[in-house]
């Protein structure tokens, strides 16, 4: 099959990008094979080269990416108004090294500050040039509810600087740093993971279940919340009494901290356990940090926390990064401003 022809054939459908030989399909293909199979540009030229004898300049292709992103834009920002449209949000953060003009050996350390709204399924990548708290509180400014994220000192001073934020640990951070101290101190560390094991295994059964969040919740404080205040007083006195300034004392003085922040999970049947589902969405990003290394520029940053909040959010809805991809480019030219939303991954099923 020559995917040329493939891709590049059909003259009944619109181009996305009217000056340019590449239909949504090729668009598609070289977007998804970068954000989602880890494929950098340079080596898809490579490859229609080896495979295709089609020669596509880097420069070609970068104009095609920008443009995209630019005809995408208003759907991104629909797709963060979208995001903060909850009172329950996951919230995390991951490095990435942005050229300064160009020049390798000026590269600067940027974040995505990644969230992700339970309810409706959506994930947005927000790039920021730091760590500190302007970016999210930009982000969180109007938002009133529950943010669930580790212990970095950045989310306590949000939650401080608005008394509509109530912070929400994650057990999945706790857990691992007693998984950290179990090869000096496996008998405390063992007691710990033991106890927190019988909580996932809890959590598992309801989902198996199919439990309301009514039902969870009830089920929560009857078959977890004893054992809870159980294990927290024992932090408590444990680490009072461990004077290890160790893998152990590290770890009960983090839990002594955190298991405080977890009693909204006794109060809100919706409230996951963890925040591992949104760092399963930024392992993508790590991968893609291996093969491509860093961003050109600060607005290209942008554009790749773009490309991966819309395919995390495919992931998220089980949908096909593909297939959504191919579709929105052909359809957002034409669409109604004002009902941008149906095109956001969430929503491809019911087009």
């Amino acid at each position: 099959m020559d995917l040329r022809g493939t891709l590049l054939s059909p003259i009944f459908q619109a181009r996305p990008l009217p000056k340019a030989i590449a239909e949504a399909s090729l668009l598609a293909h070289l977007f998804t094979s970068k954000f989602v199979d880890h494929l950098p540009f340079y080596r898809q030229i490579e490859m229609f080269k080896r495979q295709f004898g089609w020669e596509l300049h880097k420069a070609t292709l970068n104009d095609w990416f920008s443009a995209c992103c630019t005809l995408l834009q208003p759907l991104y920002e629909c797709h963060i108004k979208q995001v903060f449209q909850t009172d329950y949000l996951q919230i995390d953060e991951s490095p990435i090294k942005v050229l300064q003009d160009n020049q390798p050996e000026s590269s600067h350390q940027g974040y995505m500050w990644v969230y992700r709204n339970p309810t409706n399924h959506l994930v947005l990548f927000d790039y920021r040039k730091g760590r500190g708290k302007s970016g999210p509180m930009e982000r969180l400014g109007s938002f009133g509810g529950t943010i669930q994220c580790d212990g970095y000192a950045v989310y306590k001073s949000i939650a401080q600087s608005s008394q509509g934020i109530r912070l929400m640990s994650c057990m999945a951070h706790i857990r691992r740093k007693f998984f950290d101290a179990m090869e000096h101190h496996p008998k405390a560390a063992e007691y710990a993971i033991g106890e927190i094991s019988g909580w996932y295994a809890l959590e598992r059964k309801y989902r198996e279940n199919k439990y309301t969040p009514e039902e969870r919740l009830l089920h929560r404080r009857k078959d977890i919340r004893p054992g809870f205040d159980a294990f927290k007083d024992w932090v408590e006195t444990q680490q009072k009494n461990v004077l290890s300034k160790g893998a152990i004392g590290k770890a009960l003085l983090y839990a002594v901290n955190q298991l405080p922040l977890m009693d909204v999970f006794f109060e809100d049947g919706r409230i996951h356990l963890d925040n591992n589902a949104i760092e399963n969405k930024i392992r993508p990003l790590a991968l893609g940090r291996k093969n491509f290394l860093f961003a050109g520029s600060h607005e290209g940053a942008k554009r790749i926390a773009m490309m991966y909040s819309f395919f995390a959010s495919c992931k998220e809805a089980d949908v096909n990064p593909y297939e959504w991809m191919t579709r929105t480019l052909n359809k957002i030219g034409n669409h109604s401003i004002n009902k941008l939303s149906e095109l956001l991954p969430n929503n491809f099923q019911k087009l």
